[in-house]
């Protein structure tokens, strides 16, 4: 899926957590309604939307 910018296998309480971008919510909620959630494997959706960026870097301290 283009609209995925990152997915990560993490701990806790979710399985995965993916990165998505889209231009509105209108988007969202098709890329969530007809695309994601009619995966079987897909159970559950959390979502969480980024309100600003306060630093975003790949950059290592090496």
């Amino acid at each position: 899926m283009p609209e995925v910018v990152e997915c990560n296998f993490i701990s806790g309480s979710f399985d995965y957590l993916l990165k998505i971008v889209l231009e509105d919510m209108e988007s969202y909620h098709h890329f969530h309604q007809k695309k994601l959630s009619v995966l079987p494997e897909v159970s559950l959706i959390n979502s969480f939307f980024i309100i600003s960026e306060v630093k975003n870097t790949t950059m290592l301290p090496l």
